[in-house]
């Protein structure tokens, strides 16, 4: 058996970073504190390692380091908010939707001209070949 350190290789672990208390940002998932670091001074991403990268709360530098460094998790992240803000507004939609019964929507029925139609389409037509 082979002794990693008689062969001159250093095994480390990585750090264990803990996560920053009462923070709100979702950037926060990717940064990260060294547990003996109580006051939580120096900001270390989770993925590269790379020290001090926030200054006083603003997390602005740390989705610069993100975008910069880590594209991937930067727009995974892009598409997770996306995601949320699209299913949040859904269901806030969702909730206000009323089936009206079939008279209901038969009498808001709105005819429409077939002449103004077939001219606007003839106009589109002759617009795109003539420019």
């Amino acid at each position: 058996m082979v002794d990693m350190a008689e062969e001159g290789c250093s095994l480390t672990m990585p750090l264990e970073l803990i996560s920053k208390q009462g923070a709100t940002s979702v950037v926060w998932k990717y940064f990260g504190f060294k547990r003996a670091d109580v006051a939580q001074t120096m900001v270390i991403c989770k993925t590269c390692f790379q020290p001090g990268m926030c200054n006083g709360g603003n997390t602005s530098n740390l989705f610069s380091h993100l975008k910069n460094k880590h594209i991937i998790q930067y727009e995974c992240q892009k598409i997770r908010e996306e995601t949320s803000v699209a299913v949040t507004s859904n269901a806030s939609k969702q909730s206000k939707l009323v089936q009206h019964g079939i008279a209901e929507a038969l009498a808001s029925y709105t005819p429409y001209d077939k002449k103004k139609q077939m001219l606007e389409r003839h106009y589109g037509c002759s617009h795109f070949l003539c420019g």
